[in-house]
């Protein structure tokens, strides 16, 4: 029995969405929630939002629901195949059939969600994965998968009305947040304590 007062933790998560997919999406939830996360921002050109580059370990472990296979019997079948199958079809665009309905339109995305105060639409840039433990038959038991991902700019945002929208709630998220850091005091009360 789990412990009543033991605080529920939210898990991260990458949505796909795309033609073909259920409209609520693809989940692919973390099992673990990584350690760190690490964010670029690089500055772009005049007029245009910085690009924004996301990059994390997720740590996937078969092991402990191996000693439960009545419970688990997918884990005891394939090992982590299925989840790491469900991370490398991040990379694919919807379920593969996804045919723009005019040239360089696309409806896939996904939706990076890391908190009620950060989802926002991403491209899987790079999937790394290091099978590191293998059951009897070879099926990893123990791996870990670094992503990439890159947050779209305005050119590709434009073309997907539904990860622009995201995009724009993130955007006023961000902004409301920042409010709360910044001091609504004048200049001259900020230098007040130079002067003296």
């Amino acid at each position: 029995m789990e412990n009543p007062k033991r605080p529920q933790i939210l898990k991260g998560a990458l949505i796909q969405f795309g033609r073909g997919l259920p409209r609520e999406g693809r989940t692919v939830a973390f099992q673990y929630n990584p350690e760190s996360l690490r964010r670029t921002l690089e500055p772009a050109g005049p007029g245009e939002a910085p690009r924004e580059i996301i990059r994390f370990t997720l740590t996937l472990d078969a092991t402990q629901v191996l000693e439960r296979p009545e419970q688990e019997p997918a884990a005891l079948a394939s090992g982590l195949l299925p989840e790491l199958a469900a991370l490398e079809l991040l990379l694919f665009q919807g379920d593969g059939q996804d045919r723009p309905k005019r040239p360089g339109a696309s409806s896939s995305f996904c939706l990076f969600v890391w908190g009620a105060e950060r989802a926002v639409p991403v491209r899987v840039a790079q999937l790394e994965i290091r099978e590191q433990m293998f059951d009897t038959r070879l099926h990893p038991i123990r791996a870990e998968a670094d992503l990439t991902l890159e947050v779209p700019g305005e050119a590709v945002l434009s073309k997907i009305p539904r990860a622009r929208k995201y995009m724009s709630e993130y955007m006023k998220t961000r902004e409301s947040l920042a409010q709360a850091a910044y001091l609504n005091r004048p200049l001259k009360d900020l230098l007040e304590p130079l002067r003296e």
